[in-house]
């Protein structure tokens, strides 16, 4: 797994937002109640298995990516 590899297949599915704890998470929405927040440095650093120069989010905590349209 690596960033761009859950990006491309969430959007591929036509979903808005992916997340990675070492596992790929797509989505359309949020719950507001637990909406993204900044983590301390250092709890997302856990290498992604297909590329460990890549960040993969870290226990209990997931990096999110959301869709940008086209313009």
């Amino acid at each position: 797994m690596t960033a761009r590899k859950c990006f491309k297949t969430c959007e591929a599915d036509e979903y808005t937002y992916a997340g990675l704890e070492r596992e790929c998470y797509c989505g359309n929405s949020m719950d507001p109640e637990n909406g993204p927040a900044i983590a301390p440095m250092g709890n997302c650093l856990t290498p992604c298995s297909g590329d460990s120069s890549q960040n993969c989010g870290g226990s209990g905590y997931i990096g999110l990516y959301r869709a940008c349209g086209s313009s």
